[in-house]
C-alpha cells in the first residue's frame, strides 16, 4: 500500500507540474506578444509625434518668414475688408500674406483682430504682421471712395440720427443706438460728466452737433460719436457770431449758468420753436417758468414750476405713434415735463447755433404761455386765461 500510496503522490505531483509548465509556457507566449505589442505602438507613437513636430516645425518656419514677410515681393493692392472673421482668407487672396492659418494663429494669440477696421484699404504686400494689422487699424489709410458726404439737420434726436447713419451706410442703426445707450464714455469728458448720466436714456443726446460731415463707410459708433461731440465743443468755445467776443462756453460762465442746463433748454426750444426769431420768445418761457421753480420769482397761478413742453412726453420718441408696440401700453418718460418739475434729466434732441444762442439770450417778457397754429405762427400768454384765448386763435381748441 505505501508503495502505491508514493507511485500515486509521484504521479499526481507530474501531473501539477505538467500544468504548471504548460501554464508558464503560456504566460511567457503571452508577455512576448505583449511586449512585442507594446513595442509597435511606442515605434507608431513615436512616428506621429515625430511627424507631428515635423508638421509644426514645417508650419512655424514657413509662418516666421511670412509674418517677417521675408519672401514678399512689394506691390500695392486694394483690400475690401466687409467681415473681420474672414480677413486672412481675404489678405490671402490679395497676396498681401502667405500663410492665412498663421495669420490668423497670429491674430488670435495677439488679440489683434479687435484692432483692424473694416474698410477699402491700399496696402503693400511686403509688410511684416504688425505693421499689416496697424495699416489696416487706422481710419486715416482707407480710399476716399469709402467717404460719404452726411448732413446731420438741426433738431434731430439719436433715433433719428441713427437712420440717416444707416442710410447712408456708415453705421448700422442698431449698433449706434447700442452704443449710445450702453457704450463706454470714459474718455469723453463732455458726456461722462453730464449731472443726470445714468438714467440718460441715450448718452450723448444733445452733444451731437447738427452740420454736414464727411464719414468713411462701415465706421464704429465710437468714431462717429467723438467726430461730432469734438465739432460741439469747437462751436461752443469759437468766437460767438451773435455780437459778442465770448465763445458760447465763456458767456455761461460769466452769467453764472450751467453749461448744461444751456444745451438742454436749447434742445427743447428747437423741438417747439416754428423759427429763429420765435426761439427768443420760447426761450423767455422756459426761462421764466425755471425761475418759478427756481424760487426766484412767485406768482399766484399754479403749476407753472412746471415746463408743460409737449415735445418731452414721448420722448425718446416723437410722437406716441412712434412708440413701439411692445411698450406703448406702459410707457413713461423719464424726460415728461408735465410729470416733473424744472428741465427734463437731459436733452431731447440735439441743438444747432441758433437754438443755443437762443438758450444763452433769452427775451426779457412777462410771458409763462405759448403756442403755435398748425401754420406756424407763434401766440404767447402772460396767464392762462390769455393762452386759452390764444389756443382758440390758433384753432387748437
Amino acid at each position: 500500500m505505501k508503495k502505491k500510496k508514493e507511485v500515486d503522490d509521484v504521479s499526481s505531483f507530474s501531473k501539477k507540474y505538467k500544468k504548471k509548465v504548460a501554464r508558464n509556457k503560456n504566460s511567457k507566449f503571452t508577455a512576448k506578444i505583449c511586449v512585442e505589442q507594446h513595442r509597435f505602438f511606442r515605434r507608431v507613437w513615436i512616428f506621429m509625434v515625430l511627424c507631428l513636430a515635423g508638421m509644426l516645425s514645417l508650419f512655424s518656419v514657413f509662418g516666421m518668414i511670412d509674418m517677417l514677410a521675408m519672401n514678399r515681393e512689394e506691390q500695392s493692392v486694394n483690400v475690401c475688408i466687409d467681415d473681420k472673421a474672414n480677413i486672412s482668407k481675404l489678405l490671402f487672396d490679395s497676396k498681401v500674406i502667405t500663410e492665412p492659418e498663421f495669420f490668423d494663429t497670429y491674430l488670435t494669440i495677439f488679440n489683434k483682430r479687435k484692432n483692424i477696421i473694416c474698410g477699402t484699404f491700399r496696402i503693400k504686400t511686403n509688410l511684416d504682421y504688425s505693421a499689416i494689422v496697424n495699416y489696416l487699424g487706422q481710419n486715416s489709410n482707407r480710399l476716399d471712395s469709402d467717404i460719404v458726404e452726411v448732413t446731420i439737420p438741426e433738431g434731430k434726436n439719436i433715433l433719428e440720427i441713427a437712420q440717416i447713419l444707416d442710410k447712408n451706410g456708415v453705421c448700422k442703426k442698431d449698433a449706434f443706438l447700442d452704443y449710445c445707450k450702453k457704450g463706454d464714455f470714459s474718455n469723453f469728458s463732455t458726456i461722462i460728466s453730464l449731472k443726470n448720466y445714468s438714467k440718460l436714456v441715450y448718452k450723448p443726446e444733445g452733444y451731437l452737433f447738427p452740420d454736414t460731415y464727411k464719414l468713411y463707410k462701415n465706421l464704429e459708433p465710437k468714431y462717429i460719436v467723438r467726430k461730432l461731440v469734438n465739432n460741439y465743443k469747437n462751436k461752443i468755445s469759437e468766437e460767438s457770431d451773435y455780437g459778442n467776443s465770448q465763445s458760447i462756453a465763456e458767456e455761461a460762465k460769466t452769467k453764472n449758468i450751467d453749461l448744461q442746463d444751456i444745451i438742454s433748454i436749447a434742445s427743447l426750444i428747437q423741438a417747439e420753436a416754428a423759427n429763429e426769431k420765435d426761439m427768443y420768445n420760447v426761450s423767455s418761457v422756459i426761462h421764466n417758468r425755471l425761475s418759478i421753480h427756481n424760487g426766484k420769482i412767485t406768482k399766484s397761478e399754479s403749476g407753472l414750476e412746471k415746463l408743460c413742453i409737449d415735445a418731452t412726453v414721448w420722448y425718446p420718441y416723437r410722437s406716441k405713434e412712434k412708440i413701439p408696440k411692445d411698450l406703448a401700453n406702459d410707457f413713461e418718460s423719464p424726460y415728461d415735463t408735465y410729470k416733473n418739475n424744472g428741465l427734463p434729466i437731459g436733452a431731447i434732441c440735439n441743438p444747432g447755433l441758433k437754438a443755443i444762442n437762443a438758450a444763452l439770450r433769452p427775451n426779457r417778457t412777462n410771458y409763462y404761455y405759448y403756442c403755435h397754429s398748425k401754420d406756424g405762427k407763434a401766440y404767447y400768454a402772460r396767464t392762462l386765461k390769455e393762452h386759452n384765448l390764444n389756443l382758440k386763435k390758433a384753432g387748437l381748441a
